[in-house]
């Protein structure tokens, strides 16, 4: 039987094809399934950080496309906004 398709698995697909090469967070509660599936998918890449404002700066900064994930908590509050 053929293994279907998670809503993380999909997630990290639009986010490839997208051009995203790196997902910047912190592991844990309900990310986990997203960094199951993209550390199982080839052209991006999980960087775990401790400050979301370091990640932001690093995508900007180097000219890149990174998507920035953050759980409904109080990280949320820190994630910076266009």
């Amino acid at each position: 039987m053929a293994r279907t398709r998670s809503v993380a698995d999909q997630l990290v697909g639009q986010l490839v094809a997208a051009g995203v090469r790196h997902v910047y967070g912190m592991v844990g509660d309900s990310l986990n399934p997203v960094v199951d599936a993209v550390r199982r998918t080839n052209g991006i890449e999980w960087v775990q950080v401790r400050h979301f404002t370091t990640a932001m700066s690093k995508e900007i900064l180097g000219g890149g496309m990174g998507e920035v994930m953050a759980i409904a908590r109080s990280s949320l509050r820190n994630v910076p906004r266009p």
